[in-house]
C-alpha cells in the first residue's frame, strides 16, 4: 500500500500533468458545501431545500472560465513562415508530390490528435471526478453512512425484542383465561370449563328465578342460548391465542435474525471500509500511471507530442505550398488562388487547395509533349592537363541554343545527357554550366558558380540507351542560351570531334 507521501506525490503528479486543480477540490469541499454545515446539525435543523440548491446553484463546482481543455492544434499563422529557399518552385511536380503526402499525415496526424484529446479529456475529467468525490464521500462516513445499516439493525432487534414480550404477555393472557387451575389475576380460569358449567348454570337458575311464568321452560331456553355463547367465545379466544402464538414464532425468528445482521453489519463498517480504501487506492495506483513519463497511457504527454508532430508537419507543407504556389504561375502558367488561411483552418483550405492544384496540373500535363532534341557543340580546343595527378587532357567547348535548336520557346528541361563523335575508345566525364534559366545555381565556397558533373560519356552508339540526368536540378528550366562545357579526356586514346548534347523537353 503507497504510503501518504507516495500518495501526496502521486497526486501532485496527476494534478500538474492534466491541469487539476486540487485547491479547487478543497475550497468546494470546505468553504462552498453548503451541506457541510448540515452534517453536523440534528434532523429538525437540517433545511429542506439545500440538497436542491447546492444542485442547481453549482455551488458545489469551482469552475473558472471556458479557456479550451483541449490545446490548439495550428498555433501559428500561415504569415509565421517564411518561404524556404531551398525548395526551387520549378519542380512543381516534387512540390505538389511531396505536399500531398504532407497533407494526408497532417489530416491523420489530427485524426489521431482528436482521439487523444478525447481520451486526455476523459482521463482528467474521471480522475477528478475521482477525487472530487472521494471528499464527499469522507464526509458521508463522517455522517455514518457505515454506522447507519448496523445501527437499523440495532433498532431492530430493541424493537423485535419489545414486540416479542407484549406478544408472549397477550398469550399469556389468553392461557391464564382458559388454565382450570388459574390463580392470580382476575381474569385467571375465567374460560376454564369448570368456570364456563357454573356460569351457565347460574344464568339460567336466574332467568327462571326472575319469571312469573313458564320457568322450566324459561330455564331451558336460557341454559341453551348462553352454552352457544359460551361455546363461540371459547373459539374466539382460542382463536386469540392461536394468532399470539403465530405472531410469538414471527418474532422470534425476526429478532434471531436482526441479532445477527447486527452483529455482522458493525464487522461489516470495517469490512467496508478496507474495501474502500483498496479501492481507492488501487485507483490512485492506476492514475498514477496516466501520470507517469514516457507512460504509453499518459494521454496529456502523447497529446502534446503529437501535436509538436503536427505543428512540424504542417510547417513543411506550408513551405512547400509557398514554393508550388510560385512555381505553379511562372513554369505552367496556372495561376490557383490561396488566400492566407485564418489560423485554426490552415490545413483544411491547403488540403483543398491542394486538390485544385493536383487537378489542374494534371489536365496541364494531359497537354503536354514528351520529345528530345540534340544539339551539336562548338569546335573543341584542348589545352592544358588535369584529373588524377594531371594525366588527363583538357577540353573546352560550348553549346548555344536558340530559336533554331528548339523551335518553340516556352519548351520545359526535364533533363540532359551527352555523346561524342570521334576516335576516342575511352569513356570522358564532363563538367557543365548550364545558362542562367536552365537551373537555379548554387555558389561554391569558393565563389564559383556551381556546375553539374556528367561522367561516363560514350561515343554515338545505337546500342546506348541514354537517360535524362540531372532531371531534379533542370526540371522546367529553360535550354536557350550558352552552355559552357569542360573535360577530361585521354588524347592519347583517340580525338573527340564533336560533343552531342541531348535535350529532354516538354511542349505543348
Amino acid at each position: 500500500m503507497p504510503s501518504p507521501a507516495d500518495i501526496a506525490s502521486i497526486i501532485k503528479n496527476i494534478g500538474d500533468a492534466y491541469d487539476i486543480k486540487f485547491e479547487n477540490i478543497n475550497d468546494d469541499d470546505i468553504a462552498k458545501n453548503k451541506l457541510a454545515s448540515d452534517i453536523q446539525q440534528d434532523d429538525s435543523e437540517v433545511s429542506d431545500d439545500d440538497p436542491r440548491k447546492i444542485y442547481d446553484d453549482g455551488s458545489s463546482y469551482t469552475f473558472d472560465s471556458f479557456t479550451g481543455f483541449v490545446p490548439n492544434l495550428e498555433t501559428f499563422s500561415i504569415g509565421d513562415i517564411a518561404p524556404d529557399p531551398n525548395l526551387y518552385p520549378r519542380r512543381i511536380e516534387q512540390n505538389l508530390d511531396e505536399a500531398l503526402r504532407l497533407s494526408q499525415m497532417c489530416l491523420q496526424l489530427r485524426q489521431s490528435y482528436m482521439e487523444l484529446a478525447r481520451l486526455r479529456n476523459d482521463t482528467k475529467f474521471k480522475l477528478e471526478e475521482f477525487f472530487r468525490l472521494d471528499k464527499v464521500h469522507k464526509r458521508e462516513v463522517t455522517a455514518g453512512v457505515y454506522k447507519l445499516p448496523w445501527q437499523e439493525a440495532q433498532d431492530d432487534v430493541v424493537a423485535l425484542t419489545d414486540a416479542s414480550a407484549q406478544t408472549l404477555a397477550q398469550q399469556k393472557i389468553v392461557e391464564d383465561m382458559i388454565n382450570n387451575n388459574g390463580s392470580g389475576p382476575g381474569y385467571s380460569g375465567i374460560l376454564s370449563s369448570g368456570s364456563v358449567t357454573g356460569y351457565i348454570t347460574a344464568a339460567a337458575q336466574l332467568a327462571q328465578d326472575s319469571a312469573s311464568f313458564n320457568q322450566p321452560e324459561i330455564h331451558g331456553g336460557t341454559t341453551q342460548t348462553i352454552t352457544y355463547r359460551a361455546g363461540f367465545d371459547a373459539a374466539t379466544w382460542y382463536t386469540a391465542l392461536a394468532s399470539a402464538k403465530a405472531s410469538a414464532a414471527q418474532l422470534k425468528g425476526r429478532l434471531d435474525t436482526a441479532k445477527r445482521k447486527n452483529i455482522y453489519l458493525k464487522k461489516d463498517e470495517i469490512f467496508r471500509t478496507h474495501r474502500a480504501a483498496i479501492s481507492k487506492y488501487l485507483a490512485i495506483l492506476q492514475a498514477s500511471e496516466f501520470a507517469r513519463k514516457t507512460s504509453a497511457i499518459n494521454y496529456n504527454e502523447r497529446l502534446i507530442q503529437q501535436g509538436d508532430l503536427f505543428r512540424a508537419n504542417l510547417k513543411c507543407l506550408i513551405e512547400r505550398v509557398f514554393a508550388l504556389r510560385d512555381g505553379l504561375h511562372d513554369s505552367y502558367n496556372i495561376k490557383i488562388d490561396l488566400k492566407d488561411p485564418a489560423r485554426g483552418k490552415i490545413l483544411d483550405k491547403v488540403s483543398i487547395w491542394l486538390v485544385d492544384v493536383q487537378n489542374a496540373v494534371t489536365k496541364y500535363r494531359r497537354q503536354q509533349r514528351s520529345l528530345v532534341r540534340s544539339v551539336w557543340s562548338d569546335a573543341i580546343s584542348v589545352s592544358g592537363k588535369g584529373g588524377p595527378n594531371g594525366s588527363l587532357d583538357m577540353l573546352q567547348t560550348r553549346f548555344v541554343v536558340d530559336s533554331t535548336s528548339i523551335p518553340s520557346q516556352t519548351s520545359l528541361l526535364r533533363g540532359v545527357s551527352f555523346e561524342y563523335l570521334g576516335q576516342q575508345q575511352q569513356p570522358i566525364s564532363l563538367s557543365v554550366l548550364p545558362p542562367a534559366g536552365a537551373y537555379v545555381a548554387a555558389v561554391r565556397s569558393d565563389g564559383q558558380p556551381d556546375t553539374l558533373q556528367f561522367g561516363r560519356i560514350f561515343a554515338v552508339t545505337a546500342s546506348l540507351d541514354l537517360k535524362p540526368q540531372h532531371s531534379d536540378v533542370l526540371w522546367n528550366g529553360s535550354a536557350m542560351g550558352e552552355w559552357q562545357i569542360a573535360g577530361l579526356f585521354n588524347q592519347s586514346a583517340g580525338s573527340i570531334d564533336h560533343i552531342i548534347m541531348h535535350l529532354w523537353l516538354a511542349e505543348l
